[in-house]
């Protein structure tokens, strides 16, 4: 096993596999332009989980020969991609935690707490959403606000509710009431609303309105 410096990555094109060029350390004391280089050596990389690094000078790769080919059995880049100086503190990454971070921006990440805990975090000024085939997604832009889309003809519930929210210029009915003529005096009867405006008998008005703009929930939207 050799380590080498990884100056180029590529896809693949008919498999889904990441192929890397990786150049070694050179004759001693020789130009590095003498080192060896490996066109297109394939990185091995764990089922279901797929990562392009970043480069830098630093990005290195523990490579082993298989037969007439070069197979990468790791990369890394030591310099960064942890936290906020490119190290890990004690703090992040307490013994027993496990930590899946961005190749290029270390902020970026999961982390899973040794008590079971699990945290997802992005870079300050970032987004973070999460997308759904049918057209549903949640998402947190880079100022915090918070838009939640259901799929066409779907609801969004808080807390198993089944009632309709009200929004500021819905239609609001409360009741009727209704004026009764007589030689005196006049006798006002009012009938609580429904739900569904009814319509006003004889003498009688509906009262109607709507949910004030200064009214509902100023931080949720429907």
């Amino acid at each position: 096993m050799i380590f080498y410096t990884v100056t180029r990555t590529s896809l693949g094109a008919r498999a889904r596999v990441l192929t890397a060029q990786l150049r070694g350390a050179g004759p001693d004391g020789g130009p590095e332009d003498e080192a060896e280089v490996i066109a297109d050596a394939e990185v091995l990389q764990p089922l279901g989980l797929f990562a392009r690094p970043h480069l830098t000078e630093h990005t290195e790769a523990l490579a082993v020969e298989s037969g007439d080919e070069v197979m990468v059995l790791w990369t890394g880049d030591k310099s960064g991609g942890g936290g906020a100086h490119g190290v890990f503190s004690a703090s992040d990454a307490p013994v027993g935690c496990t930590i899946l971070y961005g190749a290029k921006e270390g902020a970026a990440r999961v982390t899973l707490s040794p008590e079971g805990d699990a945290k997802v975090a992005c870079k300050a000024g970032r987004s973070m959403t999460m997308e759904h085939p049918s057209g549903a997604s949640i998402v947190i832009d880079g100022n915090g606000a918070i838009q939640v889309t259901a799929a066409s003809g779907r609801d969004i519930t808080f807390n198993a509710g089944t009632k309709k929210v009200a929004r500021v210029e819905d239609g609001l009915d409360v009741g009727t009431l209704t004026a009764t003529a007589g030689p005196w005096p006049v006798v006002f009867a009012y009938v609580p609303g429904t739900g569904t405006p009814a319509a006003a008998p004889p003498g009688g008005v509906s009262l109607q309105g709507v949910i004030q703009s200064a009214a509902g929930a100023a931080r949720v939207k429907g």
